[in-house]
């Protein structure tokens, strides 16, 4: 039987790159450090004289002091000691709106995505127009399979904020993984063209063309990906994006022999 190589190294490399799909990477809540509890906040006023702050209570004072902990051993990746810190601060104010967003991107990035669902679930219930808290949610239940619950958080963080592109790429890895190709095309498709900075929506795009074999044009995805990730300075995506892109070129140059 004559079968063409180079449709066995293409189904190969679809097989390959299927792993490679890349989330879209946004910027976790604790990355910025916590000074106040938003609920704490004081109004503006409306006067010319100067408002006057009452201090905090002592409780108050030691919760904020426990997330500011939490926040500086996350950023020395004392993770295990972090999460004790929010532990206690929302021990001691179960209301404190914010410390549930940073545990739950704590708890998603030490792979407890059960415990993650749990807090975005209460920080939705403070912030239900925050987009953010709906596609990391989406995140976690994609971490779990449960894809129909991911693509559900997806879909709300786009009706909330679709102008960045996020929730578009994110709900097309979900359809991806779901095997629904022509909706996770439609998505990577809708979220280039919301923001076409998205290096990673441009290689995930690009590992479907592979599936599809549509080689060469998963090869103009990569390029694209590749000077994106440059001009961005993620070396590590960089490479993986001119490494799956240097086994695609291979795979186009592999002739066609004769196969028992």
């Amino acid at each position: 039987m004559r079968r063409p190589l180079k449709a066995i190294a293409t189904s190969a490399l679809s097989s390959l790159i299927s792993g490679l799909l890349l989330n879209v990477q946004i910027t976790p809540a604790f990355a910025q450090h916590h000074h106040s509890s938003p609920h704490h906040s004081s109004p503006r006023s409306t006067t010319t004289k100067p408002s006057i702050i009452p201090p905090p209570s002592p409780q108050a004072s030691k919760v904020e002091t426990f997330v500011n902990q939490g926040l500086d051993k996350l950023h020395k990746q004392n993770y295990a000691e972090a999460l004790k810190d929010f532990d206690q601060a929302i021990e001691l104010d179960k209301n404190h709106q914010i410390v549930y967003l940073y545990r739950a991107d704590l708890r998603s990035q030490l792979k407890d995505y059960k415990g993650a669902i749990e807090d975005y679930t209460i920080a939705k219930k403070y912030n239900p127009s925050f987009p953010y808290i709906y596609n990391q949610q989406g995140k976690a239940y994609e971490a779990l399979r449960n894809y129909p619950k991911a693509i559900e958080n997806y879909t709300q963080a786009i009706k909330l904020y679709p102008e960045d592109g996020i929730g578009y790429a994110n709900r097309g890895i979900a359809y991806y993984k779901l095997g629904h190709n022509k909706q996770a095309m439609e998505n990577f498709n809708k979220a280039i063209a919301m923001n076409n900075g998205q290096a990673d929506a441009y290689f995930n795009r690009g590992n479907l063309h592979i599936k599809l074999g549509n080689n060469q044009a998963a090869i103009a995805d990569y390029q694209k990906a590749r000077l994106l990730y440059s001009e961005q300075g993620k070396q590590q995506a960089y490479l993986r994006a001119t490494l799956t892109m240097q086994k695609v070129l291979g795979s186009l140059a592999v002739p066609t022999v004769n196969t028992l």
